[in-house]
């Protein structure tokens, strides 16, 4: 293993004025180089024009005085401890709350799975992968999608792994501060490391901040937030904010809002049921993509049930099925369509019924026959076609709360 460093990331000096010249200036443009804040030609060790618009937009994000030059404020962020991924991805991009990257999981994971590929020996035991599961599950606990800690070879979503300097993802470390991890966005935005995260094991790492250490869990809470889909935000105090100033055990409001707008919010648990052709009936839950894709394998029927139950809430469903037409609602508990009849179920429409309807919203889609995945539908939409002979594959739907 490399030697770790042993001196903080830091500048010599605590104030430059615009234009003047200095050597930290040159590591501050490096600085907004890397995290995406200075583009085009820029006059190295000058604190030139194009440095001082880079310098506003990071103090702009950091939510500190936009001066534009190197004041005692703006040293204490470059200095402060951070993740390693860019904050902004275009020249000039936009200050924003919770940001979504454009890639996630939905529609397609039920269970999103995570191994480890390397510890780290800074903590006893397996101290630092309880903190790591202690971050999965404080995401859990948002949205209708689960992790599962697996072994490397069932092929995971997710790689968690603790390195030094170079280690082979274009994104080589710098020793102890100013980056203490990164991680990348899933596919096909994290290119081939997606779903990778990687902390800088030449960092002291701890279950706190104590003692000069840097704490797993707030780190990777906030990185997995990237594994998800999440930019970073411009709210100082949400856990996707760039900087680590201190522990955190939680999400922000910003935070859930944002992961709750790429996967939805977590309902109640539901059993689906379907009828595969040639296969039989097959068991599944809320959020779990019920079928195949492009497998030839044509749903032919349903069941949906909310269980366990809720006060005031229950669903009801309807089909379109091949040289039939479309078939009545139905209420939850019933088995909708065929079974070994050859009559493909084409299209379909789920309801919310009870008093406690008005409280949540039923969201589903489903993947067609040589078409692929349709939009989400909500609340009574139909979902699929009618007399197109494009027969419905499988099927995913959750109730989320409103």
């Amino acid at each position: 293993m490399p030697e770790r460093r042993t001196k903080r990331f830091s500048l010599e000096v605590r104030s430059v004025t615009a234009n003047a010249v200095h050597d930290d200036v040159f590591k501050v443009q490096r600085y907004l180089m890397r995290f995406g804040y200075l583009h085009g030609p820029f006059e190295p060790k000058r604190l030139d024009v194009p440095t001082q618009q880079a310098l506003r937009l990071l103090q702009g994000r950091a939510n500190i005085s936009q001066t534009g030059v190197i004041d005692p404020p703006t040293v204490a962020i470059l200095e402060m401890p951070r993740c390693g991924v860019p904050d902004l991805f275009i020249p000039g991009g936009t200050s924003e709350a919770y940001s979504l990257r454009g890639c996630s999981f939905e529609a397609i994971y039920r269970t999103l799975l995570y191994a480890f590929v390397v510890d780290t020996p800074d903590m006893a035991g397996s101290d630092e992968k309880q903190a790591i599961r202690n971050a999965f599950a404080t995401w859990q606990n948002e949205i209708p999608i689960d992790f599962a800690e697996v072994g490397m070879a069932n092929n995971p979503n997710f790689s968690i792994g603790w390195f030094t300097g170079d280690h082979g993802d274009g994104a080589p470390f710098d020793g102890v501060g100013n980056v203490v991890a990164h991680a990348f966005f899933p596919p096909p935005c994290g290119g081939t490391h997606a779903g990778k995260c990687h902390f800088d094991d030449a960092e002291n790492w701890g279950t706190s901040f104590a003692g000069g250490r840097t704490d797993v869990e707030t780190v990777a809470l906030h990185e997995f937030g990237h594994l998800l889909g999440l930019k970073h935000s411009t709210v100082n105090g949400a856990i996707m904010f760039p900087f680590i100033n201190g522990m955190q055990r939680a999400l922000a409001q910003d935070d859930i809002q944002g992961i709750q707008a790429i996967y939805g919010k977590r309902g109640p648990a539901l059993e689906v049921l379907v009828h595969l052709a040639g296969i039989a009936d097959l068991s599944f839950r809320e959020n779990e993509f019920a079928g195949t894709r492009g497998q030839a394998r044509r749903l032919e029927g349903f069941q949906l049930e909310i269980s366990p139950a809720v006060a005031g809430l229950s669903m009801r469903y309807m089909a379109h099925l091949q040289g039939i037409g479309d078939v009545p609602f139905v209420n939850e508990g019933q088995f909708i369509g065929t079974r070994g009849e050859a009559r493909r179920l084409e299209g379909f429409a789920i309801e919310l019924t009870g008093t406690a309807a008005a409280n949540y919203r039923v969201a589903y889609m489903a993947h067609l026959q040589g078409t692929g995945d349709t939009g989400v539908c909500y609340d009574g939409q139909f979902c699929g076609t009618r007399g197109e002979a494009r027969r419905v594959e499988g099927i995913l739907v959750r109730v989320e709360p409103k």
